[in-house]
């Protein structure tokens, strides 16, 4: 193929991109660019929830110069989730460096899908392959059972372990512990791993009351094995009173 062609398919499919952006435009509404990282138009995050992404996205801004917006609405209309992800990516101007390190997480709930857009930027080390990795192992799982919070926030904090890994640094961020036990382990065994935390508080703390606190048994015992009048009051001194 000589270069004209390649110039005349460049273009077409530039042109085939801008159609594509005006038809979206022109057939929904999408949602105003929120002011922070957190844009819940399907009102499916509490407050709590809210903190921790936000806290997530600005340590991943800070300590990685990484721009993570999450997002959910109720309804994409008749277009695919990586459609409209691709769509409101570019309606809210992300990525409008030459190569932007940023992402967007998406939620829909009618019809029901979640999807990832990368920046050019990051695709090097955020491709295809490890996005949908991400999905189907930290979100499906969740999305099934519509837990809509912990689907976005498993995502969310996978997608910001994978940059840090990748850029070979530690985030500085500190969720809750319930957050991160959630993230380890099967809902189901949540509740098990606490049992068995407090049934371990519980005898730590006896123990150390058995230790700390008077024992009468432990003084008669003592006076009977060590009487005072053998060795006297003190330490080699009383020993060798004894012996006199």
């Amino acid at each position: 193929m000589n270069r004209s062609i390649q110039h005349k398919v460049a273009i077409a499919m530039v042109c085939a991109t801008c159609l594509t952006a005006i038809g979206y435009a022109a057939d929904h509404q999408f949602p105003p660019r929120p002011s922070g990282p957190v844009a819940d138009y399907a009102g499916l995050f509490d407050n709590s929830t809210k903190l921790k992404i936000n806290a997530l996205a600005r340590t991943l801004w800070i300590e990685a110069g990484f721009g993570l917006i999450v997002a959910t609405v109720p309804s994409i209309g008749s277009h695919s989730p990586e459609e409209y992800t691709a769509a409101l990516y570019r309606e809210w101007g992300a990525g409008l460096k030459k190569e932007p390190e940023d992402a967007l997480v998406l939620l829909s709930v009618e019809p029901p899908g979640i999807h990832i857009k990368a920046g050019r930027g990051s695709r090097n080390y955020l491709g295809e392959k490890v996005l949908r990795r991400i999905i189907e192992k930290e979100g499906i799982p969740y999305f099934r059972k519509r837990e809509f919070t912990d689907c976005m926030l498993n995502v969310a904090e996978a997608l910001a372990e994978t940059v840090a890994e990748k850029k070979r640094i530690r985030l500085r961020y500190n969720p809750s512990w319930l957050t991160m036990v959630r993230h380890k382990m099967k809902a189901g065994q949540v509740s098990n791993a606490i049992a068995t935390l407090v049934i371990a508080a519980i005898a730590v703390l006896t123990a150390l009351v058995i230790i700390l606190l008077p024992n009468p048994l432990n003084r008669r015992y003592r006076k009977e094995v060590f009487p005072e009048d053998r060795f006297g009051g003190g330490a080699f001194g009383g020993w060798l009173r004894g012996k006199k």
